[in-house]
């Protein structure tokens, strides 16, 4: 909205709600005040969490809550909900960045080395990473019916070439910007990170697509913002991870912590019939037996077949998922000598 980009599409500022910085423990936060749409009629309002350097977890994340809200008594229907973020990662050539689906829950956009010399010290570009994930979201009714309600299934996330809106730059052509995020979030479905390389690229998140609001009706998003500024994709997932156990400590009532409806997106809750690890093999029936066992000592010792689900196959439920012997051992543990559970799935 401001600096002179300001479109029909965007949000205004609205007087009256309160907005400021606030600290607590271990974490520096900010609230936004509310804006509103062009016709009034949808507001929103932000909060960030920043864990700091000062607290015990790491600093590389921000957690977001935005919440939309039907300013009115009466039915606002065909309401699309996302953000596009251009990461701009660090890149030897302007912001020319790559892009991958993550793990199957996010999209995230990488820097780019031209040559084999870094560019500033030891750091190389292609060793940065940004994106964002989708933590929780739920609306007022679903959270008045249980207060640990958290849907982690975003509609869609795709990455694209920042130039595609050339032709479509509400500066000049009035309203169709609106018009093609509108209609591109809402039947861009799944994940998408596009095959082009090297290009200034954007990342659209879609969170709700064509969704009626009742009278007075609000949806919450919680939402991650993780980079990593020299590390590799395993490090960004483990960044997502460790924000989401923030998440849930910080920002989510107690009751909620332990529950599969509170998990991040990920491969072991859905592979497991009682959140445990254990179903090394995915078999779709989710039960543990000499198969699995089978599927672990390929992995470690005779093919090194990759495992189709790391999390489940982390039986001793060590903090770091590595995979070893002493999950080996966990497991026959649990099938034939003291039968004691595996372990609860990370995520």
């Amino acid at each position: 909205y401001q600096g002179g980009f300001e479109t029909p599409e965007s949000f205004k500022p609205f007087a009256g709600a309160p907005s400021g910085s606030f600290t607590g423990t271990g974490f520096d936060g900010y609230r936004t005040g509310n804006f509103v749409n062009r016709d009034s009629l949808i507001g929103v309002q932000a909060t960030y969490w920043a864990p700091n350097p000062g607290g015990t977890d790491s600093c590389n994340f921000i957690i977001v809550q935005k919440k939309f809200f039907n300013r009115t008594a009466s039915a606002v229907n065909h309401v699309t909900i996302g953000e596009q973020i251009d990461w701009d990662i660090p890149s030897d050539i302007s912001s020319a960045n790559s892009s991958k689906i993550l793990n199957g829950y996010t999209v995230y956009q990488r820097g780019t080395d031209t040559g084999k010399v870094p560019d500033c010290g030891t750091q190389y570009d292609s060793a940065r990473y940004g994106g964002a994930m989708l933590f929780g979201k739920y609306d007022k009714a679903e959270f008045a019916l249980n207060s640990c309600a958290n849907d982690i299934a975003p509609v869609g996330i795709w990455s694209e070439i920042q130039d595609t809106m050339f032709k479509y730059d509400s500066l000049s052509d009035g309203n169709l910007e609106g018009k093609y995020f509108w209609n591109r979030m809402k039947h861009q479905t799944g994940l998408t990170a596009t095959t082009f390389k090297n290009n200034d690229l954007r990342t659209v998140y879609t969170w709700y697509a064509d969704r009626n609001f009742t009278g007075n009706d609000t949806v919450t998003i919680y939402t991650c913002l993780a980079t990593v500024k020299k590390g590799t994709e395993a490090d960004l997932d483990k960044t997502f991870k460790t924000a989401f156990e923030w998440y849930k400590r910080h920002l989510r009532p107690p009751t909620c912590s332990c529950l599969p409806s509170c998990q991040p997106p990920g491969c072991c809750y859905p592979n497991s019939s009682d959140g445990r690890t254990g179903n090394v093999d995915c078999d779709p029936g989710k039960g543990v037996d000499i198969s699995d066992l089978s599927a672990l000592i390929d992995n470690l010792f005779i093919n090194f077949t990759p495992l189709c689900c790391t999390a489940s196959a982390n039986i001793d439920g060590s903090p770091d998922g590595g995979i070893d012997i002493s999950d080996l051992s966990a497991l026959i543990d649990n099938l034939f000598i003291n039968f004691t559970p595996t372990a609860m799935c990370l995520y």
